[in-house]
């Protein structure tokens, strides 16, 4: 048996693995190669039972990049003052504490209104309910490739602006592609999603509404994804740029918290550059509307 071996468990045909026969404090060089190569298979990899040790999940989130602040904190959110992260300790502050007092129940690519998206997430589950609070994940590969050639064709010229004013950060925008290439594999995916994606910057605001609308309900199908039943100490992470995600809001007033740290990314690229120029400017608004969002974790 070699270092880099361990088990690899593909959960659905869209994406998903479990990794057995690691323990992530401890990983050598050879294993995280192979790790990174399931990662871009399976875009969300979790490894079960794992100890809970901030420090050494910032350690192991930073060989997947620089680890930056989370954006905002349900705490300080519901006392009405600035949205500071909420660090674990002084000595560990890239990682967040998250207790649901508000929750994410709406599919979403996190931070998309920033100019640099987050890579993706490392994300450990400490406590929970017996049961609900599940966390679904979405292939935005499949999404893409399931569409016809003609709508990919149209797709692949299109911008969207998207917004932070799901996630209270309402002055946070950027301009991204409908269709991205991811950086390292190459392949292309869609890149709007209903919390942040305000409107496409090539039509007027009908044609805009209706087509996110469609690329929305098409992107959510549950052929798409994969549902996570967490238990304490469960340890994931998903790429950010080709995946969105949910969590799964029902389990009433129970206590839900994880550990996060959020990777630092890089500007989305267009898989093909826009023939069409912007028809100016459009109302800043979220085009199909999220019946429940406010800032949480995932």
């Amino acid at each position: 048996m070699s270092a880099a071996d361990f088990v690899v468990e593909p959960l659905t045909g869209a994406l998903g693995a479990k990794v057995t026969g690691l323990d992530y404090r401890k990983i050598t060089d050879v294993q995280f190669e192979r790790l990174l190569e399931v990662w871009y298979r399976h875009l969300v990899v979790f490894l079960p039972d794992q100890p809970v040790d901030p420090p050494a999940q910032r350690d192991f989130a930073q060989r997947f990049g620089e680890v930056v602040d989370h954006p905002w904190d349900p705490a300080k959110i519901a006392e009405g003052t600035t949205l500071v992260p909420q660090p674990i300790a002084e000595d560990c502050t890239q990682i967040v504490r998250v207790i649901e007092n508000s929750r994410a129940d709406a599919w979403h690519a996190d931070v998309s209104f920033r100019q640099q998206p987050t890579i993706g997430s490392v994300f450990q589950y400490v406590e929970g309910p017996a049961s609900g609070g599940d966390t679904m994940w979405s292939s935005q590969y499949a999404a893409y490739e399931a569409l016809s050639e003609p709508m990919r064709e149209l797709l692949q010229g299109l911008s969207a602006r998207h917004v932070g004013a799901a996630t209270l950060t309402p002055k946070r925008g950027a301009v991204h592609p409908v269709v991205r290439v991811h950086p390292v594999t190459g392949r292309p995916c869609l890149y709007v999603n209903r919390t942040n994606t305000s409107y496409i910057i090539e039509m007027n605001r009908p044609e805009s509404h209706a087509l996110l609308r469609f690329l929305f309900e098409h992107s959510e199908q549950p052929r798409f994804t994969v549902r996570w039943r967490w238990t304490p100490g469960d340890l994931c992470f998903w790429d950010n740029r080709a995946t969105m995600h949910h969590a799964v809001n029902d389990y009433g007033d129970e206590r839900r918290v994880a550990h996060r740290a959020m990777i630092d990314g890089d500007r989305p690229a267009a898989y093909r550059p826009s023939p069409w120029k912007p028809i100016g400017d459009v109302p800043t608004h979220l085009s199909v509307g999220v019946s429940h969002f406010m800032a949480g974790p995932a």
